[in-house]
Parts: structure tokens; sequence; C-alpha cells
């Protein structure tokens, strides 16, 4: 589920910023347009309260760096280097 939910961020906040600030800074808001920059604002900050971040961090962006420690070590050329 963890995923979706930062799909679902990632999305609302991409909208905001890609369509919505947009729309709002040139003064082209109508009210269809109002209602879903309201919703989505709202659900960005729901996703942001409800996601459990501390585990996020724990399990996806240490991993995503354990992951890059690792192809580097496994890289032929650096052992031909150290030796």
């Amino acid at each position: 589920m963890l995923p979706l939910m930062l799909l679902q961020l990632f999305y609302k906040l991409t909208w905001l910023i890609g369509v919505g600030y947009p729309l709002w800074s040139a003064g082209h808001l109508d009210r269809v347009a109002s209602e879903l920059i309201k919703a989505c604002a709202i659900g960005a900050v729901l996703d942001l309260i409800v996601i459990p971040w501390p585990y996020v961090f724990e399990n996806y962006v240490k991993a995503i760096f354990k992951l890059e420690a690792k192809h580097e070590s496994l890289s032929p050329y650096r052992s031909s280097i150290v030796k």
C-alpha cells in the first residue's frame, strides 16, 4: 500500500505544481479548477501526514544507496585500481 500512497502524493504534487499553480498565477481559475486545486492540496497534506516517513527512509532511500554502493564494489575497474 505504501508505494501507492507515494505515487498518489507524487501525482498530486505534480498536478499542483504543473497545472494548478500556473492556472492560479495567471488568474484563469474557474470553479472546477479551484475545487480540484483544493482537493489535491488537502489530499497532498493528508498524504504527508499519513505516510510513515521513518519507514520510507529506512526501507526505500537507504536501500537505494546500499544498492549503488554494492554496484560500485562489483565494478571490475575498481578491483584493478585497488591492486
